[in-house]
């Protein structure tokens, strides 16, 4: 019974994913490249290598997709956008440089 439950739960999650613009759904997902780098960057001592990495992650999205991200385009670029300022003081007290989005 609890396996038919999770089954079903699953496919109406998939029914509400279709209903969504992939741009959409690809956007939440490269979101969380920027939940990740907010993370390492909270660490003591910020963990800016790791960080980056993020956030490189995050810039490849939106420059390789850039307008095809749809609505989701705007908020994503702003995200990256806070994630390279974030980075800056982190990475002057760390010595790697800014990252290369």
């Amino acid at each position: 019974a609890a396996a038919e439950d999770y089954a079903r739960q699953v496919d109406a999650m998939r029914r509400q994913l279709l209903d969504l613009p992939a741009g959409v759904v690809v956007g939440q997902h490269a979101l969380q490249f920027f939940d990740v780098a907010g993370l390492y960057l909270s660490q003591s001592p910020p963990r800016t290598d790791d960080a980056r990495l993020a956030i490189d992650a995050l810039a490849a999205v939106v420059e390789r997709l850039g307008s095809r991200l749809g609505e989701a385009e705007a908020p994503i670029r702003q995200a990256l956008h806070q994630a390279q300022l974030a980075f800056v003081d982190p990475a002057r007290s760390t010595g790697p440089s800014a990252p290369d989005a």
